[in-house]
């Protein structure tokens, strides 16, 4: 069987310790909103129906130290927690997915840099701002994967994470500096990020001595305050050294374009934020940005309260038809049926060139373990993609060839 990869271009591996979770506290205070779009938005499944069995689920995997939780998602799809007559989607050496098999699972795990220099008034005796350095979560991830890698050196699974970064949280030459320890020799050669998590193993880890070939990408987070196009002067000078130093080193970063998620920022400045609009001025600028707008612009919010509102993935499709290197995930998306026939419904209406362009833009994404209020199994959120009312062709492309072009040079 030829060494064909399936990947999850969107997933977490996140414990209680890494949100920011005072942050979320303290503006859902300040904006009652907050609370409401939670209750009816995306997340009106684990609130509503359910809740305690669904938030009992989601930490079962969350109070999991990093490790378990990628050796609970291989086992996940090789039937280990399944109590019915359902086949394992992992079986003889193969993940059987939409009608096509692969032997390897590359997934990607988003960092999210939540720390914040200031927050909502707390109206605590210790009001300050908890720290949060992203440094914790960089060594959470890379020992996670050495114990993946310890204990199952014949696993399936790949792993190569993104760093998490907010340009705000730095000065200009510390984010000189952090990209530079990160990503100075990067190349987005498979074989060579390959070669280097599969002898994690036999390294000591500090931060001292982790650099170049520690992330394959960068992970972008607008509702945790970042601008991509800032009009202060030296906020803008961080955001466009990020965007050369990525276009030139060919680096893939993966942004959040909803509306929904950890917003801790005002309501409309996230929206702002996070809106694909806001990033035409950065593709202008920057037309070979390699980029992935996550959960492919879904809107929770109604036009006149009743009709979905679709100007974000509008404007994506907008996007990716224009540059050539702009992509989109259905991360989350894909815990409803009837997010795929949208899907289907929308690439019908564009033929030829159009077409063909958009079906090799999108990239399947899971978004787990968030996607657990959703959708009770990483299991399940697979079959439910395998058995989406898209053609062979296409999953294919979603889970394979158009990740590994997004990914890696050359494709």
């Amino acid at each position: 069987m030829a060494d064909v990869t399936f990947f999850d271009i969107h997933c977490h591996a996140m414990n209680l310790g890494h949100p920011n979770l005072l942050a979320l506290i303290a503006r859902m205070d300040h904006d009652r909103n907050r609370l409401s779009d939670m209750l009816f938005g995306p997340y009106s499944s684990f609130f509503l129906h359910h809740p305690r069995k669904k938030f009992r689920n989601l930490l079962s995997v969350m109070e999991n130290d990093t490790g378990s939780i990628f050796e609970l998602i291989e086992d996940d799809l090789n039937g280990a927690f399944l109590r019915d007559e359902r086949k394992p989607l992992f079986r003889g050496g193969a993940l059987h997915v939409g009608g096509n098999s692969y032997s390897r699972i590359v997934l990607t795990p988003l960092t999210v840099d939540f720390g914040l220099k200031e927050i909502q008034p707390l109206g605590t005796y210790y009001n300050r701002a908890p720290s949060k350095p992203i440094d914790d979560q960089i060594m959470e991830m890379l020992q996670g994967i050495q114990k993946y890698h310890e204990e199952r050196p014949d696993g399936a699974i790949e792993i190569y994470p993104f760093l998490g970064v907010n340009p705000r949280n730095y000065s200009f030459e510390g984010l000189q500096d952090l990209l530079e320890k990160y990503f100075g020799r990067y190349r987005p050669v498979r074989q060579v990020f390959h070669r280097m998590f599969s002898h994690l193993r036999q390294f000591t880890l500090e931060l001292g001595n982790i650099g170049p070939y520690a992330f394959l990408g960068i992970k972008l987070y607008p509702p945790l305050g970042f601008d991509p196009w800032p009009a202060d002067p030296d906020e803008r000078r961080k955001a466009e050294y990020l965007y050369r130093y990525c276009v030139e080193k060919q680096i893939p970063i993966t942004t959040h374009c909803s509306d929904a998620g950890f917003v801790v920022i005002s309501k409309s400045l996230s929206r702002s934020y996070t809106s694909p609009h806001r990033w035409e001025h950065v593709l202008a600028a920057y037309p070979e940005l390699k980029i992935n707008f996550a959960h492919f612009g879904r809107q929770y919010s109604r036009k006149w309260a009743f009709f979905p509102d679709h100007s974000w993935r509008d404007k994506l499709v907008e996007l990716m038809l224009r540059y050539p290197r702009v992509y989109s995930d259905i991360a989350f998306n894909g815990a409803q049926m009837q997010f795929y026939d949208d899907l289907s419904e929308l690439l019908s209406r564009f033929s030829g060139d159009q077409q063909e362009k958009l079906r090799s833009r999108l990239l399947f994404g899971s978004d787990f373990l968030i996607s657990l209020v959703d959708e009770e199994s990483y299991f399940n959120y697979l079959s439910r993609f395998s058995h989406a009312p898209l053609d062979s062709e296409l999953k294919h492309s979603l889970c394979s060839t158009n990740p590994s072009g997004f990914l890696f040079e050359g494709g």
